[in-house]
């Protein structure tokens, strides 16, 4: 008999830690609930065959319900066993065991991504707003926050949204100090510019870059069955003959091909003859990001009737001569490049980016 009650009992714990996966993965589990699930471990520890029966068959109501709130789709006992869950489950047990400062407001964030969220919940628009405008290859970034006055939080992130956001904030930063120390003979200060300048430059080149690779992931992730082999292997830059080994594709054959693919075009859409934004950076553009990619001041030996002469590096002048204006037209043509792929192919990313305003910088809302 007591072999019985016991097995029941276990039985009983098991829904209840289901029950409580679900609260935490679905961002429901704050302290007050991580509370009553240890009061409930412990009055089932002590409860006769009869409660063990009646709190099993509440707990299965519970699940029930919030899995077809949630749309939880995954068996138990996966779900018992998904890694994030696990980590979760440690940072929680940290705090409330006091191992993390309560005092600090510590943040514990996961990023996973929306295609594996969707394997846990089918219904991620019950969870987080605005779930539909994420793009098929975002990340969802899961904010566990179980302290007094922070709210837990799923949003959406991409590489080309988060390097976007770099991009601006950094902008504003030259702008701010270009300002303020344009009388100031401060070598610190001239420094402090030159290198906010070429993090701009290098930040806009991620940004386009990332776009155009996301670009690549959605049209794999949306119509990898219907490509033609030759489009599929360039998208996924791997050989046509052997999709095992690796064949990069240049930054500007990604731009000249992976929006004339996504648009399902026989040529490409942008060229450097009929799209300015789309010669800037790929000519000028690429010219900074190379010289701070790879900088280099060995110069170019010539020989004129056997004397050698050295030329200067253009790599090394760029480095160097990176002017203000340089970076608002590399700036400037990287998201109005963007913005025009996009409109073309799978038109999402207007709603997360936008151009400087009148007073030649990002809004505050493009950080929201």
């Amino acid at each position: 008999m007591q072999k019985a009650i016991d097995k029941e009992r276990k039985h009983c714990l098991e829904r209840l830690k289901v029950y409580g996966a679900l609260r935490l993965l679905s961002l429901n589990m704050g302290r007050k609930n991580h509370e009553w699930q240890l009061r409930q471990v412990q009055l089932i520890s002590q409860y006769s065959r009869g409660k063990i029966r009646s709190a099993t068959k509440n707990i299965d109501y519970l699940i029930s319900e919030l899995k077809k709130h949630l749309g939880a789709e995954i068996s138990d006992n996966k779900l018992l066993k998904l890694p994030i869950l696990q980590e979760m489950e440690q940072y929680q047990a940290e705090e409330y065991q006091g191992e993390i400062d309560f005092l600090s407001k510590q943040r514990k964030i996961w990023c996973v991504p929306k295609n594996d969220y969707l394997k846990i919940f089918s219904k991620l628009e019950n969870i987080a707003v605005g779930y539909y405008i994420a793009p098929r290859h975002a990340y969802l970034q899961t904010t566990y926050a179980p302290h007094d006055g922070l709210k837990n939080y799923l949003g959406f992130v991409t590489p080309e949204t988060s390097l976007f956001e770099s991009m601006a904030a950094q902008f504003n930063y030259l702008s701010r100090i270009t300002e303020e120390y344009k009388t100031s003979s401060n070598k610190a200060h001239v420094k402090e510019i030159v290198a906010a300048r070429r993090s701009c430059i290098f930040l806009s080149l991620g940004f386009v870059e990332a776009f155009i690779n996301g670009v690549s992931e959605i049209t794999v992730y949306e119509r990898a069955r219907s490509l033609l082999k030759k489009d599929l292997a360039l998208l996924m830059e791997v050989r046509e003959s052997d999709a095992s080994k690796v064949k990069f594709v240049s930054f500007r054959d990604k731009l000249l091909q992976y929006p004339r693919i996504a648009a399902t075009l026989d040529f490409p859409p942008f060229t450097e003859s009929n799209c300015k934004e789309f010669g800037i950076i790929v000519e000028k553009g690429k010219e900074y990001r190379d010289a701070i990619a790879h900088p280099n001041s060995m110069g170019l030996i010539k020989l004129e009737k056997s004397i050698p002469s050295l030329v200067v590096n253009p790599k090394f002048i760029n480095l160097i001569d990176c002017s203000f204006d340089d970076v608002v037209s590399t700036v400037d043509a990287a998201i109005s490049l963007v913005l025009k792929i996009d409109k073309i192919t799978h038109n999402w990313i207007h709603q997360f980016i936008t151009p400087r305003n009148d007073q030649g910088v990002f809004p505050d809302e493009v950080f929201d």
